[in-house]
């Protein structure tokens, strides 16, 4: 369902598992969109959070369906198919950070949700927004600077927060996939955007290098195939003390390189602004089968690393 462009957007944050909702919201505002309704476990922090944005602290999860146009989805992953399916059963559109849920059958189920009641639905990393890489994917779609022959994207990421406390479901498998998944998604999603859901096989090894302490890993390497015989590749490096986010595809008569530039000065602003036009236009910013595939190949990514196997899809 589409929201007519004359008025400004009303939003619920569900969840402030993550530090996102606390960028998002600044930004969105700056807009004229209103951060009408937030809800947490933890009720203090929603409460602190609704002061900020004069908004109101629910009690339950659903309790603005009908009066708000959007939800920011930025819970614990693995709780996104229950926070936000009310929602997509009611036609409102719904950004869920990262990915959908660690599940593929859950993933599939909101995909199938939203078609059916006409909502948006939309589920990102934020660096597949960023202009460099938009150019990046634009060019692998269009051929014009050569044949694609070969990609491969590097996410570093320090696991060292996620190790104890209130952050530890970032490392945990069941919650959000684990490291693999939960950061291998920055380059999944320019990936896929570059190249397309149709991965034929996927293998994956992982280790524990810096933090033996870890539930998951802290690297991993990933390898998928192409049904036209391109490779894409992601390594994914947690054992850093800081974040990098880059993607290199070789043509046959090429290589470019994609790295987040000076601009914009927020790195969430270009997939924010993706979001908002969706609600407007009622169009998805990212086709369903890529919101699937980005579950689908890293959940095979895991398969592979723990049985030491291509996984073909």
């Amino acid at each position: 369902m589409s929201v007519s462009k004359d008025r400004k957007l009303n939003l619920a944050v569900l969840g402030l598992s993550l530090t996102h909702p606390y960028a998002f919201a600044p930004y969105l505002e700056e807009r004229g969109h209103k951060i009408t309704h937030v809800w947490d476990t933890d009720k203090d922090k929603a409460a602190e959070f609704a002061k900020e944005h004069n908004s109101e602290a629910m009690e339950t999860p659903e309790e603005a369906i009908g009066q708000v146009d959007a939800v920011i989805n930025s819970s614990i992953i693995s709780d996104h198919p229950r926070l936000a399916t009310p929602y997509l059963k009611a036609g409102i559109a719904v950004f869920a950070d990262k990915f959908l849920s660690p599940k593929l059958s859950e993933t599939e189920e909101m995909v199938a949700v939203a078609k059916e009641s006409g909502a948006v639905l939309m589920a990102a990393s934020a660096i597949r927004f960023l202009p460099e890489f938009l150019e990046l994917a634009r060019i692998a779609r269009t051929g014009e600077k050569g044949k694609p022959l070969a990609a491969f994207g590097n996410v570093h990421h320090s696991l060292s927060g996620y190790l104890q406390g209130l952050g530890m479901w970032q490392d945990n498998v069941e919650q959000c996939g684990g490291s693999l998944m939960n950061m291998g998604i920055h380059a999944m999603d320019p990936l896929l955007d570059a190249f397309g859901p149709d991965v034929v096989a996927v293998a994956c090894t992982k280790s524990k290098r810096v933090y033996p302490q870890a539930q998951s890993e802290d690297q991993s390497a990933i390898l998928m195939k192409y049904p036209d015989g391109l490779i894409a590749g992601i390594n994914v490096i947690c054992g850093v003390s800081g974040g990098k986010y880059t993607l290199d595809l070789v043509t046959t008569e090429t290589e470019i390189h994609a790295a987040p530039g000076p601009e914009p000065k927020n790195l969430y602003g270009p997939m924010l602004d993706a979001f908002v036009e969706g609600v407007y236009s009622g169009e998805w910013p990212i086709p369903a089968e890529q919101l699937i595939a980005s579950v689908r190949v890293l959940q095979a990514a895991r398969t592979a690393a723990e049985t030491g196997c291509w996984v073909t899809l």
